[in-house]
């Protein structure tokens, strides 16, 4: 046997290659192929590799892939047309079919398919695809029935699709007008014209639904019964682009203006009481001009409930009075009675302007109480009517006097009077005493005085006595040194 031979007999098992750059396989034409099974080629005829099995070669074919399609959305006008949808993605070659399959896994031909390079094609929609078998998945099968596709790929006449998901579109307050409107609208992905309308349930009262737009607007006037809670309205809403229709279910939920928060704002603590009809005192948000939303405390049981608290001050000890001037403070958002806040001050300025008959609060009483040290100890409190005059005077304060509070014009009510044998004596201002506010002609006089406390001068026992001192005039005066003043308006 020749060395020749030798070498063409040679027979290589479990071959191991441990290069980088690649294993050279047999490469040739078509013609070139060989006649035995098991054989392993490149063909330079068709660019493809390709091995033979018992009854001839079969090209090793790789799945062509679908990225993404010139339009999602087609209207079937266009498709009646002649519409071309082109295909981006790879691994395509001579002989690929386009296949478009609906809803129901029923497949349909293009019309013509032309493949023009390896990472297009362009495909004809049928005239005839079912529109209702949508969204239409994209497929594309190759000559060795290998095939790749692109799921949810384009619709035909797209149903209208809703700007906002199903559920709330938000809260509105009863007799108050949307500042901004809710929106229950929907767009054509086509392009055309939608129109709303309300399927069923139904809007609040005063609130309406714009056909064109879906855009919800109006103010809201149910006139029922209030609900602290609020009012939950649920309707359905639906939309058509005149071939298609799609329906979407909301909620809106109606509140009043019960200055429970801030969004709910009422402008004065008497529309809060003559709206929820509440006993409970505490703080409320109450709109107040060119502040918005201010949490103050209402009273809503001293006769009859309903009282904005606007100004507070106290006297520390029984020389030193504490008068807010009139924009130190604006915020009254504690318990004025209370044992922790009793020493603490608040005023509101712009008092009349913001409360008074013309104001969206529209007050006409106010009440001046004392309190003593303890909480809910209250000496007086006196009813009178509120002017524009007693407005300005308590918007001159300063931080060392307030003359002439309340106008000795103004008559009073009395709502309650603990100051021992001067019961009934009303409070008035006292133009002897100017750094601080006092009932009577001279603090020697028989009466009521308002936060108590006199002039180191007058500290006999019998001016004592005829103070509001908190033991019905039995405590020397000087122990009516904690005590404090309330403005409220209604």
């Amino acid at each position: 046997m020749t060395k020749a031979r030798d070498i063409a007999d040679f027979k290589f098992e479990n071959i191991v290659d441990t290069g980088t750059t690649g294993t050279k396989v047999a490469s040739g034409t078509t013609a070139q192929r060989g006649s035995t099974a098991g054989q392993f080629r490149y063909n330079s005829t068709t660019g493809k590799f390709e091995g033979r099995n018992a009854t001839g070669f079969v090209s090793i074919e790789v799945a062509p892939t679908i990225s993404s399609v010139n339009n999602n959305n087609i209207t079937q006008a266009q498709i009646d047309a002649g519409f071309d949808l082109i295909l981006t993605g790879s691994n395509y070659n001579s002989g690929d079919i386009v296949k478009f399959v609906g809803s129901n896994n029923s497949e349909v031909n293009a019309t013509t398919t032309t493949v023009n390079s390896a990472t297009q094609i362009t495909a004809r929609i049928p005239t005839n695809l079912d529109a209702s078998l949508e969204p239409f998945t994209v497929k594309v099968v190759n000559v060795g029935n290998l095939s790749g596709q692109l799921a949810n790929a384009f619709n035909i006449d797209a149903s209208p699709s809703f700007t906002n998901a199903s559920g709330s579109l938000g809260t509105v307050l009863e007799d108050v007008a949307l500042s901004s409107s809710l929106n229950a609208g929907a767009t054509d992905p086509e392009g055309s014209s939608v129109t709303h309308s309300i399927s069923s349930g139904a809007l609040p009262t005063g609130l309406s639904l714009a056909s064109a737009t879906g855009l919800i607007t109006g103010t809201p006037n149910v006139n029922d019964t209030y609900a602290s809670a609020g009012v939950t309205h649920n309707f359905t809403v639906s939309a058509t682009d005149g071939t298609n229709t799609s329906s979407r279910a909301f909620s809106i939920l109606r509140k009043w203006s019960d200055g429970s928060s801030a969004s709910a704002v009422a402008n004065s603590a008497k529309e809060i009481k003559d709206l929820t009809g509440t006993t409970t005192s505490g703080l409320y948000y109450i709109n107040v001009s060119g502040q918005g939303a201010v949490q103050v405390y209402c009273d809503m049981s001293m006769s009859g409930g309903g009282w904005t608290l606007v100004w507070k001050t106290h006297h520390v000890n029984a020389h030193t009075w504490i008068w807010p001037s009139s924009n130190t403070y604006y915020a009254l958002n504690y318990d004025p009675r209370s044992h922790t806040y009793l020493q603490s001050e608040g005023n509101l300025p712009n008092k009349y302007s913001d409360y008074g008959a013309t104001s969206g609060s529209a007050a006409t009483e106010f009440i001046l109480e004392g309190v003593y040290t303890q909480p809910a100890n209250v000496m007086y409190a006196y009813k009178y009517s509120f002017t524009s005059s007693v407005g300005s005077t308590w918007e001159n304060g300063t931080n060392s006097q307030q003359t002439n509070l309340i106008p000795a014009s103004l008559s009073s009510t009395q709502i309650t009077d603990n100051c021992g044998s001067a019961s009934g004596t009303r409070p008035t201002s006292d133009s002897l005493d100017g750094v601080r506010f006092t009932d009577k002609a001279s603090p020697g006089s028989a009466g009521n005085w308002d936060i108590g406390g006199f002039k180191s001068s007058d500290n006999s026992q019998s001016k004592a006595n005829a103070n509001c001192a908190y033991n019905n005039g039995t405590t020397n005066g000087w122990e009516f040194g904690n005590a404090t003043t309330l403005l409220w308006v209604r």
